[in-house]
């Protein structure tokens, strides 16, 4: 009885791998369907600071290191900064409106929707392009300047330690 089970198990296992093995060359034949890649807004310059597929893959590189060398090394150029991308990608819409961050018709979104990325770069800076003549003082002074403006840093830091007060006799 026994061996009358583990038989047909074997004949089941020896089933479906046989059904497996005849469906395999149909299912790699078969057509998958992808969806559709985003229609992403034209630009208004003729072209990128780096060909687009590179862009593709590696902004987010582009933008972290420009961060870091205008952050930590007061370094301000407009090759990979955010400030341009917005200014170059992010178009109006047909009631001339610019698209929000959140809006698939954004640049970013465009694409970052369809990969299912979350992008947080707008919770602080400009999703649309800004007026020329908007600029903050602190976009006008490198970084050193401008957080070494006003406050010597050896004040801050000098060792105020408190004595014990002494009673009065």
């Amino acid at each position: 009885m026994k061996r009358s089970i583990k038989r047909q198990k074997l004949m089941r296992l020896a089933f479906t791998v046989g059904l497996v093995m005849l469906a395999l060359p149909c299912m790699l034949h078969a057509e998958i369907p992808y969806p559709d890649i985003p229609k992403v807004p034209k630009a208004k310059a003729e072209q990128c600071v780096e060909p687009t597929e590179i862009m593709r893959r590696n902004h987010m590189e582009f933008i972290l290191h420009q961060r870091d060398e205008t952050m930590h090394q007061g370094i301000r150029t407009t090759k990979h900064s955010l400030k341009e991308c917005i200014s170059c990608h992010v178009n109006p819409t047909a009631d001339g409106q610019y698209p929000r961050a959140e809006d698939k018709e954004h640049f970013c979104s465009s694409c970052h929707h369809y990969a299912s990325v979350k992008i947080d770069c707008f919770e602080c800076h400009a999703d649309r392009p800004q007026p020329k003549d908007s600029t903050n003082q602190m976009s006008q002074k490198s970084s050193h300047q401008y957080h070494n403006q006003s406050k010597d840093i050896g004040a801050l830091t000098s060792n105020t330690e408190t004595k014990p007060a002494t009673e009065a006799n």
